[in-house]
């Protein structure tokens, strides 16, 4: 642990995802950011953060106490700077160690410059469906890069640490790191006034269920949208609300939602600030997250969290994750998808006992305790510390 050096080490990460996204690689690194100042100052690290982009961000307010480094710049024109001595360290704050947290990997040309990369999940390469050929193609050729340059892996679950493993015989040392899920109650959701906000969308009362995520092929929406026009009656059938960003590889169902009238009980609301987002997912009756790939999965985390009971795909990440607080089905499986959307419509019992199991887990899911495991990472690494491989404690 740190001894009192003279000087703070400066650490850097990148922070755009946490400014232009929506996605659970935004929520990771938006959290850290918050999080791992106070962490990182216990053992004499500095947080910066790597924000330079020409985009208007989605939001200003960052909610960190590290500095951030923003400037008007296209991205394109990260490699020119680079090849003149201006690379992504020196860009935030003359960093030493630099974490690059997406899968678009700002340059680092120095000499010296030690790096952190999170790997989240690699499903463009264990599955060409989810990103599509193309899409693969191109992920896998910036990671193969990326995983040369890195000193240190970090992995949200030891379900893409084994992932990894599979894919490689050589990696650098990994680290399993999972990430907390109790920002939630930072933002106090409340349910009547979730419900409340449904209600206005529809026009009338009942009990809905939510489907959370980008709409994208792995997340299966196709699956539980016909799921739910499976179910035999409209008193059987919960009113549905999707909430996602359109997503590549799924226009005809893009088309599909946008066709279907709210009377018929289905709402898509595509973009949603957290403020709002946690209030109507504390207020529904279930989360619907069929999933066939995860490398960590913030949504089932988020919902259990407020009391709402999960219906989840059976990928390795979220068994790993969730472990008896989720009911399981298949994400291919449209019967089952509406076999386990009547379980939770229907029994109480199933509901509490889901709940009961989570509360057992939740401790497992906090950000101060993530932060303080990426500081050590950090701080290990500077060291020299780092071929300790696998789970952190």
């Amino acid at each position: 642990m740190y001894q009192g050096a003279s000087n703070v080490r400066r650490i850097a990460i990148d922070y755009r995802a946490a400014l232009y996204s929506r996605s659970g690689i935004a929520r990771s690194v938006r959290e850290l950011g918050r999080h791992l100042p106070a962490a990182m100052g216990e053992i004499g690290l500095e947080l910066h953060l790597f924000a330079h982009g020409w985009r208007k961000p989605l939001t200003v307010e960052n909610g960190s106490k590290a500095q951030l480094h923003r400037l008007r710049i296209p991205g394109k024109s990260l490699p020119i700077l680079a090849a003149v001595g201006l690379d992504a360290a020196r860009l935030a704050g003359h960093a030493e160690l630099f974490h690059w947290m997406d899968y678009v990997y700002p340059p680092l040309r120095r000499k010296g410059i030690r790096v952190v990369q999170t790997v989240h999940d690699i499903a463009f390469l264990e599955d060409e469906s989810f990103h599509g050929e193309k899409g693969s193609r191109l992920l896998s050729r910036r990671f193969g890069d990326a995983l040369q340059r890195s000193d240190l892996l970090l992995c949200p679950s030891q379900s893409s640490k084994l992932a990894l493993e599979r894919q490689f015989a050589t990696l650098p040392p990994i680290r399993v790191i999972p990430f907390g899920a109790d920002h939630v109650h930072r933002f106090n959701p409340k349910a009547e006034r979730g419900r409340s906000r449904i209600d206005k969308i529809f026009g009338s009362k009942a009990p809905y269920m939510l489907a959370l995520g980008t709409l994208e092929p792995r997340k299966n929406h196709a699956q539980l949208l016909r799921a739910w026009q499976s179910l035999e009656s409209a008193k059987e059938r919960p009113r549905l609300v999707i909430i996602g960003a359109r997503g590549w590889g799924a226009e005809a169902l893009h088309a599909g939602l946008q066709s279907i009238d709210k009377s018929e009980g289905l709402c898509w609301l595509e973009g949603v600030e957290d403020v709002e987002l946690f209030d109507i997912l504390a207020g529904a009756r279930a989360l619907l997250y069929p999933s066939s790939l995860e490398g960590f999965g913030f949504p089932p985390l988020e919902a259990l969290n407020l009391g709402v009971p999960v219906l989840a795909g059976d990928c390795a990440a979220l068994k790993e994750q969730l472990g008896d607080a989720a009911l399981f089905v298949d994400g291919q499986d449209v019967d089952a998808i509406a076999n386990g959307m009547r379980r939770l419509a229907r029994d109480t019992a199933l509901r509490c006992s889901l709940q009961a199991n989570w509360e057992k887990r939740a401790a497992r899911y906090l950000w101060a305790t993530s932060a303080r495991q990426h500081a050590q990472a950090y701080f290990d690494l500077l060291e020299g510390k780092h071929q300790i491989t696998g789970q952190v404690t």
